[in-house]
């Protein structure tokens, strides 16, 4: 195929994908390309099963209809994935962004990294329910080699660790399989449909059983050189005693350092929320005061527009974080705003899905340049609809 063909069909199978359904000349229209080469493009779309005819519309002349035509979305489905240490959430979509099924599952314990393969194959057709699938997109706990998707430092799920589990995944479902750090999906999730729509630059901690951070600046999500970029949790000490901002941000980190404070509780809600004991609140406050440092580090190396906070531990805070905030803003008056997560828990899966449905769409024949979040936000239908798509809970 030509460039010039190439470019006419990602025109017009763009529009079609913005508009769901359009008349030829309404495509013409608003591609302004020639009514022939709209009708060449339709016809070579509709062998191809991705367009078919609409139902008939009168002109407004007598005896005289018109007949439109509809992108097929049902010919496939994207999955998104957000496979966590504890909990993994499954989400099939239509090729419009339609939520098909989700599942939101308990990973299982003591699985080898060619099993967890073998078990996620299963809950991706599972969801897929027979539909053909296009494209699957991974978040995965760990730093993610943005060429090779190689993955390091996953703690809390060491069988994604290497490139064992990334082959097995993609040998068991023969179809493209993309991987990504959760924490970088989950922002681009934020972006498209929650706390950091509207903005350009943004950073993203997630607080859960580990520490992650994603960072997106001028639209474009960072990732370096390997994968390392934002990725301070792991790396960064707050002190002498050998501890990281994970060991003392994350909810299981919290949970040690109550142990240790001599006052062992069930989760970081009980130190968060509410007048813990004078020993927990000792614990409270060497997070606060991590939590400040991290917001700290991230505004002057990136200087975003917002910070948003997800992710379990960020729900529990809505007492401490204006404190926090008023902090930042002494130090630097025109830091970032800080925002919880709009999206919660399945803002990594939708920001997978973004990603797949950009990945099916490229397969189709879309230029990349043209892609945007114009069909993204149908994925709104995650957190207003119940049916089709109800979520089951393993």
């Amino acid at each position: 195929m030509t460039s010039t063909r190439q470019a006419s069909r990602s025109e017009v199978l763009w529009a079609l994908l913005e508009q769901g359904i359009s008349t030829r000349e309404q495509l013409a229209t608003a591609t302004k390309l020639s009514a022939a080469t709209v009708s060449r493009v339709v016809d070579e779309l509709m062998k191809e099963g991705l367009v078919r005819d609409a139902a008939s519309i009168p002109t407004g002349r007598p005896g005289r209809r018109i007949t439109p035509v509809e992108f097929v979305a049902h010919v496939g489905s994207v999955v998104g994935v957000d496979l966590g240490g504890t909990n993994c959430r499954v989400i099939a979509v239509d090729l419009l962004g339609k939520v098909l099924h989700r599942v939101r599952t308990a990973v299982p314990e003591g699985l080898s990294t060619r099993k967890l393969a073998g078990w996620l194959a299963d809950q991706v057709r599972s969801v897929a329910n027979g539909a053909s699938l296009y494209s699957v997109t991974v978040g995965l706990p760990g730093i993610v080699h943005p060429a090779t998707s190689e993955v390091r430092t996953a703690t809390n799920l060491p069988q994604v660790e290497g490139l064992g589990f990334v082959k097995a995944l993609r040998r068991q479902l023969e179809v493209p399989v993309g991987f990504d750090n959760d924490s970088n999906l989950a922002l681009l999730g934020e972006m498209r449909l929650g706390a950091a729509q509207h903005h350009k630059s943004a950073v993203m901690f997630t607080i859960g059983t580990g520490l992650g951070a994603g960072v997106v600046l001028d639209g474009r999500l960072l990732r370096g050189r390997t994968g390392l970029i934002g990725e301070f949790g792991v790396y960064l000490p707050v002190g002498f005693d050998g501890l990281t901002l994970e060991d003392v941000l994350s909810a299981s980190g919290l949970v040690k350092e109550a142990a240790r404070a001599g006052v062992p509780v069930d989760s970081a809600r009980e130190i968060l929320s509410g007048q813990p004991s004078k020993a927990l609140m000792g614990v409270r406050n060497r997070f606060e005061q991590a939590l400040f440092f991290a917001l700290v580090g991230m505004t002057t190396a990136y200087e975003p527009e917002v910070i948003v906070l997800g992710g379990g531990v960020a729900e529990s805070l809505g007492e401490i974080l204006p404190g926090i905030e008023q902090r930042l803003r002494a130090l630097i008056p025109e830091c970032p705003a800080l925002a919880i997560s709009k999206l919660g828990d399945p803002a990594g899966a939708v920001g997978a899905l973004i990603v797949g449905l950009q990945d099916a769409y490229v397969q189709m024949g879309v230029n990349p340049s043209e892609l945007d979040v114009s069909v993204g936000p149908r994925l709104v239908e995650l957190l207003q609809s119940s049916e089709p798509g109800t979520e089951h809970v393993a």
